[in-house]
Order: structure tokens, then C-alpha cells, then sequence
């Protein structure tokens, strides 16, 4: 549990960049080439130690990157779901600022289109109303199918949502409610644009994906691994190629992995949502 737990605090991201700017002709999808890789331990054994990867890239009109306030559609995080006597609507949210006695902020407001009907899935809707084809609500809840947490609703969408969860009201104009939840929800994959997964070697000498999301959940954690974000890269519309060096924090990584043999399993995604090709590493281990 304390390493598993070190992954979820201290896992975070960074990116550099060095690129030429003549003027190639590349695919607008991106390509990516495996660079190398390189693992630092931390300086003590509380310090998260950190798993480096570089991957040389191109880009024919320079749309790669993500700011972190970029969470509209379609780069919103979750999807949420309506339930109305087996007829399912998906809905996402939408961003925006707020403020109140605590200052401005930044939320994200239910998005429930017009004429939807039925009552947002929550830990309760299928033991309440029969409906089998969500996922059996488990307490202590595993995350990759419920996450407690506050929505933000609008009072013209009031009726969707279990009054009993509502915990306060944001005096704006409109008001927005604020409910606290136990809700199903699927993350959305085009929240980011870098994908990492892990392969572990298995005894019959094949890989098998190591699913840390998973794993965070099983002990009452949440987050979505090693997949996530880097920032853009270039404001202009012209080709791109360089080398992008993405760094993996965590305190588990020697827990976990120890001295299994491993390969990575590597995309990126432009903002146009083209993706680019998946690379594969080959096989390596943290004490190589």
C-alpha cells in the first residue's frame, strides 16, 4: 500500500524540446522513433526515482501539445452516464470560471444535452433500477469503474441528479449546485496525448500489459498511470521534428517491477487527434 500510494503523489510529467525548423515535408499524423531511455534512482529511499524516455518525432503542421486549461471537448477527462429504462445517454462536461467567497476558479459543469432523460449513474442505479449492463458498485469502490467526487450542475438540469447528494449552492448568475457523488464513469482517452504502458515479461517468455491504473484503484487510489500530458510545442503551423525527452516519477517503480524484464509501449496524439504510430521498446530491466 505506501508504494503503491508513493505512485499516485509523486507521479508527474515533463517534457523538453530541441527541434530544426527547414522546411521537410511531413504527414500531418506524427511519427515517433524510439530514442532511448534512461532510469535515475532516488537519492534516498523515500525519493521517488525517475524513468526517462526520448523519442524523436515529426509533425508536418506543428500541432502537438496540450496546456493543462485545454479540458473542453474533446479534451474533457470523463464521461458520465444518463439511465432512463435501459436507454443510456453519455454526457461530458464543460469548463468554466467561477467566482465565489474562495476566489476565481476553474470548474467543469455537467453537460447534459436537451430533451435527455432519465437520472445520472450513480453507485445506487443498478441495484435501484435493474439495469445490469453497468458494472456492480463495490464497497470500497475500485476507481476504474466509480469515482466519489463533486459535480457541478446547472439548476435547469436539477432533475437529473439525486437531490440528496446536493452539499452546497454557487451563487452565480445562473447558480450552479454542487453535488458530492459516488458516480460510473469512463475516462476519456483523447485527455491526453502521450500514451505509456508497461510490458511485463510472463514465464512463457510473452508480455503482458501491466495495468497500473488498476492497481492504483485496488488500493483506494486513483489516476490513469503513466499516460498524460505534454504542453505545445509551437505556435506556428509549420513542420516539426525534434526530440521529446518525457519523465515518469514514482516511488514504486523498484517495488513493483524489481528485476522483471519489461518493454514499453509508446504513442502520441496532435491536437487534431491524429495519433501517431505505437512503438514498442525492447526488452529492458530497471538494474540494466
Amino acid at each position: 500500500m505506501k508504494i503503491i500510494k508513493g505512485i499516485a503523489v509523486f507521479v508527474f510529467f515533463g517534457v523538453f524540446l530541441s527541434a530544426c525548423f527547414n522546411p521537410p515535408e511531413f504527414s500531418v499524423t506524427p511519427s515517433i522513433e524510439f530514442e532511448g531511455k534512461q532510469f535515475v534512482r532516488g537519492k534516498s529511499a523515500s525519493d521517488a526515482d525517475t524513468l526517462i524516455i526520448s523519442l524523436n518525432f515529426k509533425d508536418g503542421d506543428g500541432d502537438l501539445g496540450l496546456e493543462g486549461t485545454q479540458i473542453d471537448s474533446p479534451f474533457h477527462a470523463n464521461y458520465f452516464y444518463l439511465a432512463d429504462n435501459g436507454v443510456k445517454t453519455r454526457i461530458i462536461t464543460f469548463p468554466a470560471d467561477i467566482a465565489d467567497e474562495s476566489g476565481v476558479q476553474s470548474i467543469s459543469i455537467l453537460d447534459i444535452p436537451a430533451g435527455a432523460t432519465g437520472k445520472l449513474v450513480n453507485a445506487s442505479t443498478r441495484k435501484q433500477t435493474g439495469d445490469t449492463s453497468f458494472p456492480v458498485y463495490q464497497d470500497p469502490f475500485t476507481c476504474t469503474a466509480y469515482v466519489r467526487d463533486s459535480v457541478y450542475v446547472l439548476e435547469r438540469d436539477l432533475g437529473y441528479l439525486d437531490m440528496s447528494k446536493l452539499i452546497r449552492t454557487i451563487n452565480t448568475q445562473p447558480k450552479i449546485y454542487v453535488f458530492r457523488d459516488t458516480l460510473y464513469y469512463e475516462t476519456n482517452p483523447l485527455h491526453y496525448n502521450i500514451d505509456v504502458e508497461f510490458l511485463v515479461k510472463q514465464a512463457d517468455n510473452s508480455f503482458q500489459v501491466y495495468d497500473i491504473k488498476k492497481e492504483l484503484c485496488n488500493n483506494g487510489l486513483s489516476g490513469d498511470g503513466f499516460f498524460g500530458r505534454f504542453p505545445v510545442l509551437s505556435d506556428s503551423e509549420n513542420p516539426l521534428e525534434g526530440v521529446l525527452t518525457y519523465k515518469m516519477n514514482s516511488a514504486g517503480f523498484r517495488f513493483i517491477f524489481g528485476s522483471k524484464r519489461l518493454k514499453l509501449r509508446i504513442r502520441i496524439r496532435d491536437r487534431a487527434l491524429h495519433e501517431s504510430n505505437t512503438i514498442t521498446t525492447d526488452e529492458f530491466g530497471l538494474n540494466d
